[in-house]
């Protein structure tokens, strides 16, 4: 499942890492926008709305402090996203 991989990483669907789905951009347009932001992206046309709302960011892009036990991300951490310090220093993102 290509949609299932990692927008920063590559990494997800077969390798057993954990992905997080892109806010529903409905619900929180908001935070839709600062995440394909802080990954490089643009919400020109509503194809790439549709092409963002099926991305996915890997689990070890967040801070063990904002993720549940069950690693899906707490209330707190899906109002900001936490994995900017990877994507600056990194400089790993891919499409």
């Amino acid at each position: 499942m290509p949609g299932q991989s990692c927008v920063i990483c590559g990494r997800g669907y077969g390798t057993g890492t954990i992905v997080h789905i892109f806010p529903n951009p409905t619900k929180f347009p908001e935070r839709f926008r600062e995440w394909v932001h802080i990954v490089g992206g643009n919400l020109e046309t509503p194809a790439d709305y549709e092409y963002y709302k099926k991305k996915r960011i890997c689990d070890i892009h967040f801070k063990d402090k904002h993720k549940t036990s069950c690693h899906r991300l707490s209330v707190y951490c899906s109002s900001l996203p936490l994995f900017t310090w990877f994507i600056k220093y990194s400089g790993k993102i891919s499409g």
